[in-house]
């Protein structure tokens, strides 16, 4: 999966909002002229992307115009009913983060139930994914969409609001979820499914063969030995 790069204010490359594509920026001050011909500066900033010429328009480090998300990008595995309520959460994370957070907490549940867990609580849900098998890296991943999520609508002790890079991170993790879940265990399967055979049969033998019992411990013998005076 690749890393995605918010945009931020005067860096010189990130991933564009308007294609998505990591390039480099190019930025330029705006201000108007005075009748000295003179340039004045205003607290008003152009960006162009490399990659696309798309102009983003920054008023105090924070972009006003167009209408854009700097969130990461969905991940191309990611299945449909999950994309809607994703960029749902895109669409209001630059005047939100709380929103944003609270959107991806739903789209989390709604992912589950995609994958086959379709408990009514959210927490059952990621209970039964471990019982199953599930790796200590996606499950933390999983309740910390959850748990910050939870806290997004209810009083609690971390305020998405006060820290934009706590919602950004809540993008990231549905994204490794997606690629741990499903974009990995597709790689696997296609690559698994174009081996001969011959040596996919003799996987499925070696994997369904009866291990052999242990051997019989034999009786000890016990031999005794006299010295001759």
């Amino acid at each position: 999966m690749e890393k995605n790069v918010p945009a931020n204010f005067k860096e010189s490359s990130y991933n564009c909002p308007v294609c998505g594509v990591y390039s480099m920026q190019f930025w330029s001050e705006l201000g108007w002229e005075t009748w000295e011909k003179k340039f004045q500066k205003t607290e008003v900033v152009q960006s162009k992307c490399h990659k696309c010429d798309g102009i983003l328009i920054w008023y105090k480090g924070s972009i006003v115009a167009p209408t854009v998300s700097t969130a990461p990008f969905h991940h191309d595995e990611m299945p449909k009913p999950v994309v809607e309520i994703y960029e749902e959460a895109r669409s209001v994370f630059e005047i939100s983060p709380r929103s944003a957070a609270a959107l991806l907490r739903l789209a989390l549940q709604v992912l589950c139930g995609e994958l086959g867990y379709s408990q009514a609580k959210l927490d059952a849900a990621i209970g039964a994914m471990v019982k199953n098998g599930l790796s200590v890296q996606v499950q933390q991943a999983l309740d910390v969409v959850r748990v910050i999520g939870n806290n997004a609508v209810h009083p609690g002790q971390i305020n998405v609001n006060d820290g934009r890079d706590i919602a950004v991170g809540l993008f990231a993790l549905m994204n490794y979820i997606v690629e741990r879940m499903i974009a990995e265990p597709k790689k696997i399967e296609t690559l698994f499914s174009a081996l001969p055979d011959g040596a996919k049969a003799a996987i499925q033998r070696r994997d369904t063969t009866k291990s052999l019992p242990p051997p019989k411990e034999e009786n000890p013998v016990y031999v005794l030995f006299s010295e001759w005076a």
